[in-house]
This record gives structure tokens, C-alpha cells and sequence, in this order.
């Protein structure tokens, strides 16, 4: 009863009134997704789930609402899909990587319906299609933490940015609100919160919600909205931006350079989609790099494709939100990589690592490519490489896949071939999102 008396004290601001009332204005579908915690307070113990029921109020509009409660750290780590939680005493950084969970599993839900829906193209449409079809995607966690003091955060995700609402309670108080006081908290930072989060949506009238107040006796709190859009628009542009990345942490948090770690792996690709390959690849990679910063790019520009729009660029990075670090840059060859990536260890597959060593991707001529190879080595940057599953019928090393190891002997340029290791404990599956996209399949969720 304590588990669910909680569930629906934490939700109550997910699907209120107000907000139920501005989806109908607008004449759109929503599928809100809510991940709801309290942790450190003595009560709810166990992890208890609980599904969220769509209130009248939302009778009439597309919209899906789903909820799950966790009660202890242990299981807020099994939904992040953690072996513990870090920095845990950061609430704002814990409801980040809930919300952006929650996110991607909104995506996934409208993405089902997209693609369930006459003459739909793509496997992974881009934010405009999705709200012109079926709606708009969020995700919402609200954290409760009573240690090691008591405060309330609600962050949503969407397409368009990340918003954080923050309550920490009037310390001359002395103690933490009761359970109506709670639900009154987080009913105006929910609401304050979709009010920021449905203003900040591209060709969209300003919503008719009213910025609610708490009362000064409880105390004080702050909502700050982090846009993605600008961003990414300066991104796009070869000469709009002074900016040469944009790395987006997991939790949520935006910055214009890379957080210090003594080790540093990037996973760059189109990610269109994301699918199991390229997570088991990162997986293996966090594996063996436990205290390292294992983060994914998706450069706007690249030699051999077109540049991205930024719509396509903020449905790609998105795919990430709650997972994994990402990084947003204009890199399109790996020397350009290795100059704004020093001292970084460049994750690839065994195709992408022999173009690297092909002179023919170098104009044919062998001292562009030894300048180029030279410079990626004098920057301090290295290759990991992913083997290639080959016919079991062909297969000669008896592994199932072919490496760069057992092809280096007929390779050029040997003296550069220390720059390339392979991936260990690592079997690709056969899967390419080429393919996903053929056969109008969704990546890995």
C-alpha cells in the first residue's frame, strides 16, 4: 500500500488537468512516460511498479501515459540498467538519466505507432513527422531523496531540450514535507516544467499554461530549461556555429568540451538507426574501461554522405538520452576527430578501419595517407576495432569473425599498424542499419 499510495502521489502532476487540456487545444497525441523514485527515506522498500491510469481528463486525445515506481537505489540501478548508481547524492544528475530512459521508451511507443500508420517511410522518423502522424514524445521522472537532504526534482525530455525542475525545502523547517505536501510540490514543478517544455517546441503558439507558485512557507524552487534546437542549428551550418562540438552527457547536461577522464573512447556513426551492434560494441568497450568516458559522436558532416538537416540530427542524438554520452560535432574524417579529440581511442568496425589505411580514400597517393596516419599518432589517437562475423564455411581462424590482426599481414603501411587493436570478447551481430532501414525496422531501445 506504501508503494502505491506513493506512485500515485509522485504522478499526479504527469497527466494533470491543466496539461491534458493544452494537448487537446493543440489537437495532438502525446505519450507521456514517467519514471518516479524515492529513495533514502525508510519507506517503499523493494522496487514496486506501478502503471499509471490515463485520467479523464485526458478522455478524447491521443495520449498514453505509463508509469513505473522505484522505491530503493538498487532499483533505480536495475532500470538504468547500472551495476550500482554514481553520484547519487546529485539528484538532478539521477533525474536526468531517469527522465532520458523514460524518453527513449516514449520514442519507441510513437515510433510503433508511426510505423503502424498507412505510407509510413521511415524507420526512425524524424521529431516533425512523428508530431504530425501520431504526436509528441516525453519523458518524465520526478525523484524524491530524503538524503542527504530532502529536496524534489521533475526533469522532462523531449526533441527539443531537457527541463529541470528543482524543489529544496525551507531548511529552518527542520524536516520533510508529509505526503500531501509532496504531491502539491510535485504537481506545480510537473506543470511548471511542461509549460517550459511545450513553449520551447518549434511552430507551436505559446501554451495556456500559467506558471504555478509554491507557497513560501514550504519553500523555494527553480525550473531551468536547457534547449537542444539553437544548438543544433549552429551545428549544421559549416560556419554557423564557434562552436566545434556539443556534448550531451547522459543525464542531460550540455557543455562545450569534454568532462576530464583519465581515458577516452569514441564511437562515432550515423546511428541511423541505433541498433544491438552498436550498443554491444559500447557495452564490451564500458566493460574494459570502467573508470574511462565511453561516448558516441554523430558528426554532421561526413566525406562520404550528405550533411545532416537538424531535424534528423536531434532524432539521432535523442536515441541516446539516458544511456550514453554523446557528442555532436562537425568532424567528418578521423584526422579532423583526432585534432578536436586528442589522446582518444576511436572505436570502429573492421571495415571502417581498413578505408582508414586505404590510400585509394587519400587520392591514391601514399604520402597523404602516411601525413595523415602520422598525424592521428602524433595526436595520441588510436583505433579499437570490432571483428567482421564472417560464413562459418570460411572460416579459417575457427573465432567466426575475420580482425584486423589476421588481415594485417597483407595490409599497407605496417609501421602504422600498432595504431590498430582488436576488440577482445567482442562477436558483431550480423545486423547493419541499412538493413533495419529496408526491412522499416526500429534500433535498439
Amino acid at each position: 500500500e506504501t508503494r502505491m499510495n506513493d506512485v500515485e502521489a509522485l504522478t499526479r502532476g504527469l497527466a494533470g488537468v491543466a496539461v491534458a487540456r493544452e494537448l487537446e487545444a493543440r489537437g495532438a497525441g502525446a505519450c507521456l512516460v514517467c519514471f518516479c523514485a524515492r529513495i533514502g527515506s525508510g519507506v517503499g522498500c523493494g522496487a514496486g511498479v506501478g502503471e499509471v491510469r490515463v485520467p479523464r481528463a485526458l478522455a478524447g486525445t491521443r495520449a498514453l501515459a505509463e508509469g513505473s515506481y522505484f522505491g530503493t537505489e538498487a532499483a533505480i540501478a536495475a532500470a538504468l540498467r547500472v551495476p550500482q548508481l554514481r553520484d547519487t547524492q546529485r539528484g538532478d544528475k539521477l533525474a536526468g538519466l531517469l527522465a532520458g530512459r523514460a524518453f527513449t521508451k516514449a520514442q519507441m511507443f510513437m515510433q510503433i505507432a508511426a510505423s503502424n500508420r498507412a505510407g509510413q517511410q521511415d524507420a526512425d522518423p524524424t521529431p516533425s513527422v512523428l508530431e504530425s502522424t501520431v504526436g509528441k514524445a516525453f519523458g518524465v521522472s520526478v525523484l524524491v531523496q530524503h538524503a542527504p537532504y530532502y529536496s524534489v526534482h521533475v526533469c522532462i525530455w523531449d526533441h527539443y531540450g531537457i527541463c529541470q525542475s528543482v524543489f529544496i525545502p525551507d531548511p529552518s523547517r527542520g524536516k520533510s514535507l508529509d505526503d500531501s505536501q509532496c504531491a502539491h510540490v510535485v504537481d506545480v514543478l510537473t506543470v511548471n516544467a511542461f509549460k517550459k517544455a511545450i513553449a520551447a517546441c518549434p511552430a507551436r503558439r505559446q501554451p495556456a499554461l500559467l506558471e504555478l507558485c509554491l507557497p513560501r512557507s514550504i519553500g523555494g524552487s527553480s525550473i531551468v530549461h536547457t534547449p537542444l534546437l539553437p544548438r543544433v542549428s549552429g551545428m549544421v551550418k559549416r560556419n554557423g556555429s564557434e562552436h566545434s562540438l556539443c556534448f550531451i552527457s547522459a543525464d542531460g547536461s550540455i557543455s562545450d568540451e569534454l568532462p576530464k577522464y583519465p581515458t577516452r573512447h569514441l564511437f562515432s556513426g550515423s546511428f541511423n538507426p541505433f541498433h544491438d551492434g552498436h550498443r554491444d560494441m559500447l557495452r564490451v568497450v564500458e566493460r574494459q574501461n570502467p573508470q574511462g568516458l565511453v561516448f558516441v559522436e554523430l558528426p554532421v558532416f561526413n566525406a562520404a554522405k550528405a550533411p545532416l538537416a537538424k531535424h534528423a540530427v536531434l532524432a539521432r542524438i535523442c536515441q541516446f538520452a539516458g544511456r550514453w554520452n554523446a557528442v555532436i560535432s562537425k568532424a567528418g574524417l578521423f584526422v579532423d576527430k583526432a585534432r578536436i579529440f586528442p589522446n582518444t581511442v576511436f572505436v570502429v568496425g573492421l571495415d571502417t578501419a581498413l578505408r582508414v589505411i586505404d590510400k585509394r580514400f587519400y587520392g591514391n597517393s601514399d604520402e597523404k595517407t602516411i601525413n595523415t596516419l602520422e598525424e592521428i599518432k602524433q595526436l595520441g589517437c588510436s583505433f579499437l576495432v570490432a571483428g567482421r562475423v564472417v560464413d562459418k564455411r570460411n572460416d579459417q581462424t575457427g573465432s567466426g569473425q575475420v580482425t584486423f590482426s589476421s588481415l594485417a599481414p597483407g595490409l599497407p603501411f605496417p609501421q602504422y599498424h600498432s595504431l590498430f587493436a582488436d576488440m577482445e570478447s567482442f562477436r558483431i551481430r550480423d545486423v547493419s542499419s541499412t538493413q533495419l532501414r529496408l526491412l522499416k525496422k526500429r534500433g535498439a531501445r
